[in-house]
């Protein structure tokens, strides 16, 4: 008897064993799939960026100072219209025609944008050159200073004051890193994409158990 029960348990604790050894193993091989599919799709958007040109950035900041009697509403809107004037058409065209390139073509390479909550106006110029993406941002700052001249003006008669002025803060200069191609933003939204495929994958993987389980147990 007293041999008969210790095979029994001897029995009960391999089958034990082996129950939970199981799904820990299922787990590992579920967690090695996501984490290679998250390495695939990442090394993927790498890899593509890479492909693509390098283009190199310079930046022009103005100083937008509004007139101090002016209300609040009024000061958002001469900020959007300062935004506007620099990648209209009037700005680029000299600009453009001087590179022989379209204006269209020249506006697709230029941002502009407030800085935060700032009187600041950062004009980023895009080029596969250094130099040339320099020399078009400082090329499209003096542009952008003669249209607001003559938009702008002195609108009333010599004592009135147009609704905002800008000035040069800090001249034409190169970017420190290339705009393109952005390997951390790349990675990033790599690791993202990967994230999720890996999860839509670990569903898919353990959806056949969850449906077969139930299913098998009312039979």
């Amino acid at each position: 008897m007293t041999e008969t029960l210790r095979k029994l348990n001897a029995t009960t604790t391999v089958v034990g064993s082996g129950t939970y050894g199981h799904p820990r193993r299922r787990v590992g091989r579920l967690v090695a799939v996501a984490l290679a599919i998250v390495v695939v799709c990442a090394a993927a958007t790498v890899g593509y960026s890479l492909l693509q040109p390098r283009v190199y950035g310079a930046q022009v900041d103005f100083l937008v100072t509004p007139r101090p009697d002016i209300s609040d509403a009024a000061v958002d809107r001469a900020m959007m219209t300062q935004l506007m004037i620099v990648t209209s058409d009037p700005v680029l065209q000299p600009v453009a025609g001087r590179f022989g390139m379209s204006v269209q073509g020249l506006r697709d390479n230029v941002t502009a944008e407030m800085v935060g909550r700032s009187n600041i106006l950062r004009l980023t110029v895009g080029d596969r050159d250094r130099s040339r993406a320099v020399e078009l941002a400082g090329l499209i700052a003096g542009e952008y200073l003669n249209e607001t001249a003559s938009v702008l003006g002195v609108p009333d008669g010599p004592d009135a004051q147009p609704p905002t002025r800008s000035t040069v803060l800090s001249a034409a200069s190169p970017l420190p890193s290339p705009l393109q191609p952005r390997l951390a933003r790349a990675l990033a939204a790599g690791v993202l994409l990967g994230l999720l495929a890996g999860a839509v994958a670990v569903v898919v993987l353990i959806r056949p158990r969850w449906l077969s389980g139930p299913a098998a147990g009312r039979r």
